[in-house]
């Protein structure tokens, strides 16, 4: 078969390379007829068939079925023999120093579980494209690792053995795999500290532990490294493609080639020490792999932190210099004669994208340098580890601040907190090893680049703020040179702003914050003034503040906003404290640079023209912004300069102004400083009479001249958001400053100034009339509460002008109703009207421009509702009391003008939403509202001019006085129902009656009840609505309707407060009034019409309330007058009222009252005699005998049972039976 097959590859190599092309192309399209058989060699066929078995393996093998099968097995088996492991320990097995062979030999199911677990995990899972179950083994492996100690040894001493140190620290480019191996390494080394803690302390003191091992009887377990069967066995499972079954690496190299490479271990008996050892040993291999040596670190990091005898194992070792030396690498200060041998060039870690991760290895260094004893005294720093400390040589602990070293570490910024402990603990208490290490952080301030600064600003502030007895020696060294290195880099903008925010946080310790106080000559005026960037001269002023912050005493807080530089201060009324020596100190420096300040403004000056005028859109030049705010600063907390002049800032304001920039930030600062400061000299002499400054008192002529100055300012008010809010944050310091001016201004001249200058009143018309943008003068309800608003400060303005000068009060008064604007704006108008009408004149003016129309249209569409249930009772008081003023006005004014003034305001109509208005306000002052149980209750200052008010309307205009009268009877003459009713007390003929407001719809016991508890707010109700009925009949008597519904509601409430003595005086005496006019007058007439009502009020004063008769004489009155000139009353109603007398007469006068006299001392003859004339009337209305007879039994019973009273009481008892004694007789003798 061989044979043939060559004979039939000869002839085809023949056929196919000696014949022509066509046939040649002939050959190639055909199909043979026979297969060409050709030998693979055997290395080929070899490698081609082993590739195939181990990607057939990987397919089985890295499978998610066969991941989750095997945890299940390994979790089960671990639960397995944990429950054994409580009847049979394992753990004193494991206390001697086993070696790899032993362990792996037949064990304890757990010990299988984890080991199989284990190697799953390497040499798998490691392998597998998906890693979602990496955290589940972790944590599965950790568990059994604590429950059994051998594994735990197992582990350590097979990743030494089997090349998984470097394999998955160093080679693996997976850091969910480096740190799940790190994890697991770590925690094995600290489940076997407690047990190897001894062997670990002999090998630490003994260094060489081969010949204690020996007479402690205990193998060697030197020949670990050695265990070549073992990695051979596994040699064909490492050696499989690190790819998964898609074919996608997964950075992890084949193990096989590990294993030749591994270092010989140094003979320790701990597995912990063999591990660290090994992984010293791979030191030289690290920068090979610096992308990935992270975790490589952390384990050396982590087994350091694990306790003393650990660190000082790695100490022995010379760590630290093998660590300075591979992180300097070619750098490296040590020779060829150290014991670390040197290549002539190492690999070079990092590239110009990215650094190796180091942190781990520089906090390693760290903590070393801390655990040991310093070479230098004092030994220990308060970095320090507890004790007790280790022992470290000279040359390796002057290697940790080599300069090379500290040069790097500050260039890369590697862990810059470690960093700084580092220099902490090495510089505490030693100048001569501080000087070049400063020297080195301060040339890489000045050098480097703004984006690598962080670094060697934290290891200045570190080097700082180190609390020995060098600190003040290193403050003033370290300062002074910052500073000059800040000054001639200050062009560089990034990079002195992070030296000023440094300086920031170093200003929260005490000596630098009092150096640079100490110093601020040398740096203020370059930084503030004369930093060539608007964001070094913030800096320089948010470092102003920290420093003087710092020095205020510890008070309340007086920034609302919670910032350094907020523009809300404390009370103008507070006593300020005294101000701290360090901001006076600033702020007579910065006083002393004003000169500097004039010259740069007028600089600027020369500079705009030369550029030309600012656009809408340019930001003017804030140069000075920054100067102004920290001089407004010092001012706002009390520091005062005795060399600040007026005449100083008017100049420089006035360079300023003159460039007419709009939103000009340096004069607004400007502006906010010269009125803050002239409010701190106020405040200030207000408490000590002594405190002069030139600021305000100048020479005569200086602050008018001023004042005019300031009126004369370019100020722009365009209808732009940028504008607004400019305007928003100056005005006020604006017109607060005017406020001062003109409050310290005893000649009166600035006032004369001020009414007169027509940017004023433009100010008024755009600021507070055409506009409520900028603020609202209704809520300011007291200057002193706002004092540094703007709406406090026109408040105060306009007050003074208005009072003083009535040509300016009518020509504002005259601008503000022609712009038809008050029910728009009323939060501004409203005080400003209120302002301006003061005298007669003024409301005249108001009259004839229809002020009291375009105030009424203030409550069309139910807007005076709105303001109740808004609870804007300030616009409420207001309003009403400017239509008070014009009212009253216009009652007392010409008829003819009157007239025509009320019949272009059309009360009568257009009147009905403030009369809705008025009567809402009245039932929630008077708690009368139905169907309202938690009323809205005004305050006092509206109630009054609410009452005021519908008094004036009431008496002015007989429509509107028709309308409040009819509301006011309906209410207490209407029951629930809407049906008309008639008053109480009618007898029981007519049925119990309710009313809508007050004691009306009430029984009697109930009323007394009510006014028992009520008393003030009900007298305050009955007294007003007297007070609107003896208005509307004194205004309009002639008025027949209303003249019958003011009577008929007199009575009604006469009925009513007949329990409340002060309001029923009062009603009583109108009625004593009305009922002593002509017969033939109408108000007679209309009494007289309402006799059912008038015996109402009898039947209640006499029958139900004798005592109101008794207490109040105008009830008495009142009650004689009607009897006497009304004889009309029915005769069953007169009969009662003799029936209550003569009850009242034999029970003492009715139910006895708390303060009720004696029934011997009691008036009784002023009753009698009105029981006689009411007698006298009963005889001419017929009444019947029977009631004579009765009475006169009762009265003859009483004067029997009164033997003991007095003579002048029997004998008043005894003229009453002998007139009843005559009534009889008369009543049974025919008559007419």
């Amino acid at each position: 078969g061989g044979g043939g097959g060559g004979g039939d590859d000869d002839d085809a190599r023949e056929g196919g390379g000696c014949g022509d092309s066509g046939r040649g192309i002939v050959a190639s399209s055909s199909v043979l007829q026979q297969p060409v058989q050709i030998k693979v060699p055997d290395h080929i066929a070899c490698a081609v068939w082993s590739e195939n078995m181990t990607f057939l393996r990987d397919r089985y093998v890295i499978d998610p079925y066969h991941f989750d099968c095997l945890h299940r097995i390994v979790g089960m088996a671990l639960s397995l023999g944990a429950s054994h492991s409580q009847h049979s320990p394992v753990g004193s097995s494991a206390a001697g120093p086993e070696q790899l062979e032993d362990l792996e030999r037949e064990g304890p199911l757990m010990l299988r579980a984890l080991q199989l677990g284990s190697r799953f995990v390497v040499e798998t899972l490691a392998h597998a494209k998906d890693k979602s179950l990496l955290p589940e083994w972790l944590g599965l492996l950790q568990r059994g690792l604590a429950q059994h100690v051998r594994a735990s040894r197992w582990l350590l001493l097979r990743a030494v053995s089997s090349g998984w140190l470097k394999h998955l620290l160093l080679v693996c480019t997976v850091p969910e795999m480096r740190s799940a191996f790190s994890q697991l390494l770590l925690h094995a080394m600290s489940c076997l500290r407690p047990i190897e803690l001894p062997l670990l302390v002999l090998e630490t003191e003994h260094g060489d532990l081969t010949s204690s091992i020996l007479e402690l009887g205990l193998p060697s377990l030197a020949h670990a490294a050695a265990t070549a069967p073992e990695a051979a066995e596994h040699e064909a499972v490492m050696a499989m493609e690190m790819d998964d079954v898609d074919g996608h690496p997964t950075g992890l190299p084949p193990l096989i080639e590990a294993v030749p490479h591994l270092p010989p271990l140094p003979p320790s008996a701990a597995a912990s020490l063999q591990v660290i050892s090994a992984m010293l040993g791979l030191l030289d291999e690290a920068p090979v792999y610096w992308r990935h040596f992270a975790q490589f670190f952390e384990v050396l990091l982590e087994f350091a932190q694990l306790g003393n005898e650990e660190r000082s194992w790695l100490i022995q070792r010379r760590v630290v210099t093998r660590l300075v030396d591979l992180y300097l690498g070619d750098e490296s200060p040590l020779g060829s004669d150290d014991l670390i041998h040197h290549r002539s060039k190492r690999p070079r870690m990092g590239d110009k994208f990215s650094l190796p991760n180091l942190d781990h290895m520089l906090a390693l260094l760290a903590l070393l340098a801390r655990s040991c004893a310093r070479p230098h005294a004092p030994e220990r720093t308060p970095l320090s580890l507890p004790p007790p400390l280790l022992h470290i040589e000279l040359d390796e602990y002057e290697l940790l601040m080599h300069p090379t070293l500290l040069g790097k570490l500050l260039k890369e910024g590697l862990n810059v907190c470690a960093l700084s402990e580092l220099v902490e603990h090495c510089c505490f208490g030693l100048q001569e090893l501080c000087t070049p290490v400063l020297h080195t952080v301060l040339q890489g301030i000045d050098t480097v680049d703004a984006e690598a600064l962080g670094p060697y600003l934290k290891a200045f502030c570190a080097l700082t703020n180190i609390a020995d007895d060098k600190q003040q020696w290193r403050t003033h060294f370290t300062m002074q040179r910052l500073l000059r290195v800040i000054t001639n880099n200050i062009r560089y903008r990034q990079a002195t702003i992070s030296c000023l925010r440094m300086l920031m946080n170093l200003a929260q310790s005490k000596l630098p914050r009092c150096w640079m106080l100490q110093q601020q000559a040398s740096w203020v005026q370059e930084w503030l003034l004369g930093a060539p960037s608007d964001s070094v001269r913030c800096a320089a002023e948010q470092l102003c503040y920290t420093l003087l912050h710092a020095e205020l005493p510890l008070v309340a807080p007086t920034i609302a906003d919670g910032s350094l530089n907020g523009d809300a201060a404390r009370p103008a009324q507070q006593a300020l404290p005294e101000c701290p020596a360090a901001v006076t100190t600033m702020y007579e420096h910065l006083i002393s640079l004003l000169p500097m300040v004039t010259s740069i403004t007028r600089e600027s000056a020369a500079s705009s023209a030369t550029a030309g005028k600012c656009g809408m859109d340019d930001v003017p030049p804030p140069r000075l912004a920054p100067f102004f705010r920290v001089c407004t600063w010092c001012a706002r907390h009390g520091a005062i300069s005795p060399s600040l002049e007026l005449a100083d800032l008017l100049n420089i304001y006035t360079l300023r102004d003159n460039h007419r920039w709009e939103c000009d930030e340096v004069k607004k600062e400007m502006l906010n400083f010269w009125c803050t400061a002239t409010r701190t000299l106020q405040n200030a002499q207000r408490q000590n009479d002594a405190c002069v400054s030139p600021l305000l008192t100048p020479t005569t002529g200086t602050l008018a001249a001023a004042f005019k100055r300031l009126l004369d300012s370019f100020v722009s008010l365009r209808p732009n958001e940028r504008f607004l809010a400019y305007n928003r944050s100056a005005l006020p310091s604006f017109y607060g400053l005017l406020r001062n001016l003109l409050t310290h201004d005893a000649s009166g001249n600035c006032l004369g100034v001020l009414q007169a200058h027509r940017n004023w009143e433009w100010a008024i018309k755009y600021l507070l009339i055409e506009s409520q943008d900028y603020t609202q003068l209704i809520s300011v309800s007291a200057a002193s509460e706002t004092p540094h608003s703007l709406g406090s400060a026109l408040h105060f303005l306009l007050r003074q002008c208005s009072s003083n000068f009535a040509s300016f009060r009518q020509r504002i008064l005259s601008t503000a109703l022609r712009s038809k604007k008050i029910a728009s704006n009323m939060a501004n108008l409203l005080p400003l009207i209120s302002f301006c009408i003061v005298e007669d004149d003024d409301k005249a003016i108001a009259c004839d421009l229809d002020a009291l129309p375009q105030l009424s249209a203030c409550f069309d569409g139910n807007r005076g509702i709105r303001l109740i249930e808004e609870r804007q009772w300030d616009h409420l008081r207001l309003l009403l009391s400017l239509v008070q003023k014009c009212s009253t006005w216009l009652k007392n004014s010409e008829q003819q003008r009157c007239q025509q003034l009320l019949a272009s305001w059309d009360l009568g109509s257009r009147g009905q939403p403030l009369l809705s208005t008025l009567f809402v306000l009245l039932s929630a002052s008077l708690h009368v509202s139905p169907g309202c149980n938690e009323p809205l209750i005004p305050p006092q200052p509206l109630q009054a001019v609410c009452f005021k008010l519908t008094r004036t309307l009431t008496s002015l205009d007989a429509s509107c006085a028709q309308l409040i009268i009819h509301t006011l009877l309906n209410h207490h003459m209407c029951q629930p129902d809407g049906s008309a009713a008639v008053p109480g007390g009618l007898g029981t003929g007519v049925g119990s009656t309710h009313f809508a407001g007050g004691l009306a719809g009430l029984d009697l016991q109930e009323a007394r009840n009510l006014a028992a508890t009520a008393a003030p707010r009900l007298a305050s109700y009955y007294e007003l609505a007297v007070s609107l009925v003896y208005h509307c009949l004194n205004a309009h008597p002639s008025a027949q309707p209303l003249v019958q519904a003011a009577v008929k509601l007199a009575l009604c409430l006469a009925i009513e407060s007949s329990m409340l003595l002060q309001a029923h005086a009062a009603v009583a005496n109108l009625l004593t009034q009305l009922a002593s006019l002509q017969p033939n007058s109408l108000l007679f007439t209309q009494l007289a019409a309402e006799g059912r009502l008038v015996a109402a009020l009898l039947h209640r004063l006499i029958l139900d309330e004798p005592s109101t008769l008794l207490r109040c004489a105008e009830a008495r009155d009142c009650c004689h007058a009607l009897l006497c000139h009304f004889p009309t009353a029915a005769s069953e109603l007169q009969c009662a009222l003799e029936d209550a007398a003569a009850t009242h007469m034999m029970t003492g006068l009715g139910e006895p009252v708390a303060d009720a006299a004696p029934a011997s001392e009691l008036p009784a003859t002023e009753i009698l005699d009105s029981a006689s004339v009411t007698t006298a009337m009963s005889v001419n209305n017929a009444a019947p005998a029977t009631h004579w007879q009765q009475v006169r039994q009762a009265v003859a019973s009483l004067l029997s049972s009164t033997e003991g009273e007095s003579e002048s009481w029997r004998f008043d008892l005894a003229s009453w039976l002998a007139r009843c004694e005559e009534h009889a007789q008369a009543a049974e003798a025919p008559s007419s």
